[in-house]
């Protein structure tokens, strides 16, 4: 059973995704993750070369 307050957050998740999902914004995540990724990777040399 779904209460009013889930479809409305059904809805607005729908919505969200619904704005976000063209390709400007295609490209931006796509940007942030390049980003986390390479400072993931920085993290994990520094981390191997405390070790040593």
């Amino acid at each position: 059973r779904v209460t009013g307050r889930s479809v409305k957050l059904i809805n607005t998740y729908l919505e969200l995704i619904q704005e976000y999902s063209g390709p400007e914004y295609a490209f931006r995540l796509h940007h942030l993750r390049k980003v986390f990724e390479l400072h993931e990777d920085e993290l994990k040399k520094s981390l191997r070369g405390a070790k040593q």
